[in-house]
C-alpha cells in the first residue's frame, strides 16, 4: 500500500550528505566576538555557575536541537559554533558542545485511526507517513502509535523501516466509532520517547486538532510538554465542518501552541498532496538540524525562557532574514518555593 507513495519523497535527500555526526567542544567563545560581549558571557555564565556550586547541586547539561531556516523557511546547514549565540532569559550563556551533523534521532508517530482518517481525501494517509520514515535520513529508532478512542501501540521501538509496512498491511478493522482522545493520545506518546537516552527526540502527530474526551486538559499537555526534552510536529487533517467551526479553528491554535513551545511546527493541509508537502518538509528540517548543550542553571525550579540567535548575519548572506526554531525555554535546577 505505502509503495506508491514513496516515489513522493524519493528525491529528498540530506543537504548535509552523509556526514558523520561530530562534536566540538567549546569552552570559550571564539575571538569573533567584541570583547566586551565575549566579557559580559563569561561574567554571566560564571556567576550563575558559582550559585550553583553554593547550593550544592551537581550540574547537569541540557541538550537543545534547533533548525535554521532561510527566509524563504528552507533549512541552513553548515554553520558553526560560532554564528551562533545563547540567550537564558536575557543572560548570554556558555555553549558546551555544538554539533552540526547527522545528531541520532529517536522518533515517535502517532497517528488517527478512523474510519474518518482512513477515507480523507480518498485514503493513503498511512502511505504518506511509510514515505517520511524512509525520508528521514538521520540514524533513528522509532515507534507508532494510533489513537481513536484508545492509544494503541502498533510498532514497539525498531530501528527497521521496513517495519511499518508490513503491520499497516495486516492492519484488518477499523475503528468506526469512538471519541478524540488527542491530548491524552499526545501525552502518552511523549512518555514514551522519554524512554529513549538519545538527545533528539521527536513526536509528529497526524490526525484531526479537535479534542472530545482526554482526562488531560490542554494546559496541562503544555505543562508536560514543557517539562519534557521532546519537539513535536503536527500534520492536521481538516474537517470542512471542523474549519469552519469555533471548536476547529481553537484545535489548530493549540496544536500551534504546543508545537511552537517545544520548537516544532504544525502543517494544516486540505489534500493528501499537501500531507506529503508537510511531511517532506519537516525530513529534511530533522535531517539539517543542530544541536548545542548548556549547563542547567539552578533557579529555585522556575521557568527559564530560552532563545538561539544567528550572529554574523552582516558577513553572511546566507543567514539575512533566516530564522531560528527551538524550544522556548526549560525547567531550571533546584526546588521550587
Amino acid at each position: 500500500m505505502a509503495k506508491a507513495f514513496n516515489r513522493h519523497f524519493q528525491f529528498l535527500g540530506s543537504s548535509k550528505g552523509a556526514k558523520p555526526s561530530g562534536r566540538l567542544l567549546v569552552a570559550t567563545r571564539p575571538a569573533t566576538l567584541p570583547i566586551l560581549a565575549f566579557l559580559f558571557i563569561l561574567a554571566s555564565a560564571g556567576e550563575l555557575s558559582t550559585r550553583a556550586q553554593e547550593s550544592g547541586s551537581e550540574s547537569v547539561e541540557i541538550a537543545i536541537p534547533f533548525s535554521v531556516l532561510s527566509s524563504q523557511r528552507k533549512p541552513i546547514s553548515g554553520l558553526g559554533v560560532d554564528n551562533f549565540q545563547v540567550l537564558v532569559g536575557k543572560a548570554p550563556w556558555e555553549i558546551l558542545s555544538f554539533t552540526d551533523g547527522f545528531e541520532p534521532l529517536s522518533l515517535g508517530i502517532l497517528v488517527e485511526r478512523s474510519q474518518w482518517s482512513y477515507k480523507w481525501a480518498g485514503g493513503g494517509i498511512f502511505s504518506t507517513i511509510d514515505g517520511f520514515l524512509n525520508a528521514v535520513g538521520s540514524e533513528k529508532d522509532y515507534f507508532v502509535k494510533s489513537y481513536f478512542d484508545s492509544s494503541d501501540l502498533l510498532i514497539d521501538w525498531t530501528t527497521d523501516v521496513k517495519r511499518y509496512d508490513e503491520v499497516v498491511m495486516s492492519m484488518e478493522s477499523v475503528p468506526t466509532k469512538g471519541r478524540r482522545r488527542v491530548y491524552d493520545s499526545i501525552n502518552a506518546s511523549i512518555e514514551k520517547l522519554a524512554e529513549s537516552n538519545r538527545r533528539r527526540k521527536v513526536l509528529v502527530y497526524v490526525g484531526r486538532p479537535i479534542d472530545s474526551s482526554s482526562k488531560m486538559s490542554f494546559r496541562q499537555l503544555i505543562e508536560a510538554a514543557r517539562r519534557s526534552d521532546v519537539t513535536v510536529f503536527s500534520i492536521s487533517l481538516f474537517d470542512r465542518q471542523d474549519v469552519d467551526a469555533k471548536q476547529g479553528l481553537d484545535g489548530q491554535q493549540k496544536l500551534e501552541a504546543l508545537t511552537s513551545i517545544t520548537g516544532g511546527r504544525s502543517h494544516f493541509p486540505r489534500s493528501l498532496s499537501e500531507v506529503i508537502l508537510g511531511l517532506r518538509s519537516f525530513a529534511e528540517e530533522l535531517d539539517n538540524q543542530y544541536l548545542i548543550t548548556i549547563n542547567q542553571p539552578e533557579a529555585g525550579g522556575r521557568w527559564l525562557d530560552l532563545s538561539v540567535r544567528t550572529l554574523g548575519a552582516e558577513r553572511e548572506s546566507t543567514l539575512r532574514g533566516a530564522q531560528i526554531r527551538s524550544r522556548k525555554g526549560f525547567y531550571s535546577a533546584g526546588t521550587r518555593k
